[in-house]
């Protein structure tokens, strides 16, 4: 189930919403530093609601993700699990990318 023409899939929203309620938590990753944001890309799989194969690209600052950092948010997007209920009949998983800022 798409919304309307445009190949979005409806579970979509719910998503964005699901991560961006992570944003206290992803935040956490970043003690001392005053803004962030982040280019996140990973497969979702809607079904069980996991997601696999992150990437994370700074989005307006000059350096790179350290591996703690990194570990951080990868672990805080990937658990919990996602509870899509808007689910078609769609080839899975699904790559998605969001700005984050948080």
């Amino acid at each position: 189930m798409n919304n309307g023409d445009t190949g979005i899939p409806a579970w979509l929203d719910e998503f964005r919403m699901q991560v961006a309620a992570a944003s206290p938590r992803l935040a956490e990753c970043f003690t001392g530093i005053e803004r962030q944001a982040l280019r996140w890309s990973a497969a979702v799989n809607p079904k069980p609601g996991t997601v696999a194969d992150h990437s994370l690209e700074p989005v307006g600052v000059g350096t790179d993700l350290t591996a703690d950092q990194r570990t951080c948010v990868q672990a805080v997007l990937s658990s919990p699990v996602y509870r899509l209920t808007q689910l078609g009949d769609e080839p899975l998983p699904r790559r998605v990318s969001l700005v984050i800022e948080f």
